[in-house]
């Protein structure tokens, strides 16, 4: 587990088992940076479920770590898996990052309505470590 998801699991008051493993199986019918809108239309497609989290990405020096508020799905079998496509700038990013289950992430978007009826999601943050 990387130092940078261990300090999540602390401030965010989670446990390892909320740590996942999630299969990348990205969609073409799907839009990059469109994780929620994707995650929810796949539910409604396929069945299972949408799970909101974080996805925390590896160290990289010229980088850094970055921890994303992000959706994925589970299935029936309960495999969780991510058909939200990535172009990353960096090779095997999304690869080797690390997804954390958190119902915050959920909450906050579901409580972040605006006076224009648009929903936000919460900020991505960065921890020292």
């Amino acid at each position: 587990m990387k130092k940078a998801t261990r300090e999540l699991l602390k401030i965010k008051n989670l446990t390892k088992e909320d740590v996942v493993k999630v299969n990348l199986t990205p969609g073409k019918d799907y839009k990059e940076k469109k994780c929620h809108a994707n995650a929810r239309n796949e539910r409604l497609k396929n069945g299972g479920w949408s799970v909101a989290g974080w996805l925390v990405t590896p160290y990289f020096p010229e980088h850094g770590t970055h921890i994303i508020p992000h959706w994925w799905n589970v299935d029936k079998e309960n495999n969780h898996y991510d058909i939200t496509p990535f172009s990353p700038r960096i090779p095997g990013l999304i690869e080797n990052s690390e997804y954390v289950v958190d119902a915050g992430v959920s909450d906050y978007f579901n409580n972040s309505k605006d006076c224009n009826g648009k929903y936000h999601m919460p900020d991505s943050f960065e921890i020292k470590v």
